[in-house]
């Protein structure tokens, strides 16, 4: 799928069961485009590349409750002055499930920002793996860039690994990076059974405060999908 997104225009595209393994977006000078990507099932690798122009501005916001194995790699591209994106992914995985993204921003040019927020959840026996690469090319002079990266892991058989990566090639930038990789706090666990709570009932209200954020960004359909799945998930 391929989109230009015109000079000044405003545009917002919601992406389900309809996405295509390899999107090429354009977001031209003074546009902007906020992205969303609501995922619940199977899904092939997904491929991402979005260019910005002078002053262009992108939203992506992906909340992924898919299952199985799931591959997404993202490249954006700040290539001209003044170009803004932001990054926010919400992402639970259970059972077997294997995913792994892969997130780049590129500053190419002067006065450009960037700023990465992943978090996620792993289950049962599932693998998460976020990977982030935050580049600062030479000449983009007062650019700001920054990703987190954060994981519960709830099971001991479950993992979350988290590869915060920052590659500054000019000086008079901003740039940081945070990753946090950990097991569930045994006292909350405790803190809510001790309220009446069962264990599952406990970790299903943990991921709601951690993961349901990112439903605010959808609509009311979407929402109370997003918090089904979170209910149903907790409680294989």
């Amino acid at each position: 799928m391929k989109l230009i997104v015109k000079k000044n225009e405003d545009k917002t595209i919601t992406l389900g069961k309809d996405i295509k393994d390899s999107l090429f977006l354009t977001v031209e000078e003074n546009a902007k485009l906020v992205l969303k990507f609501a995922v619940y099932q199977k899904m092939p690798a997904i491929n991402l590349t979005v260019h910005l122009k002078k002053n262009a501005n992108l939203e992506v916001v992906y909340a992924d409750f898919s299952s199985g194995k799931n591959k997404v790699s993202a490249a954006i591209n700040l290539d001209e002055s003044g170009a803004n994106a932001t990054w926010h992914l919400a992402s639970l995985a259970s059972e077997q499930d294997q995913k792994e993204f892969n997130i780049s921003f590129i500053h190419e040019a002067p006065h450009t920002q960037a700023d990465m927020q992943n978090y996620g959840v792993a289950l049962n026996e599932a693998r998460l793996v976020f990977s982030g690469v935050n580049h600062i090319k030479n000449k983009a002079k007062k650019s700001n860039t920054n990703q987190s990266a954060k994981i519960i892991v709830f099971d001991e058989k479950a993992s979350g690994k988290a590869n915060p990566i920052l590659r500054i090639d000019e000086h008079d930038v901003l740039a940081s990076h945070a990753a946090i990789v950990g097991r569930l706090n045994d006292d909350h666990l405790f803190y809510l059974k001790s309220r009446g709570l069962s264990e599952k009932e406990a970790k299903t209200l943990i991921v709601y405060g951690y993961l349901t954020p990112i439903a605010k960004h959808f609509d009311k359909l979407t929402q109370t999908k997003i918090t089904h799945l979170i209910e149903e998930k907790c409680h294989v």
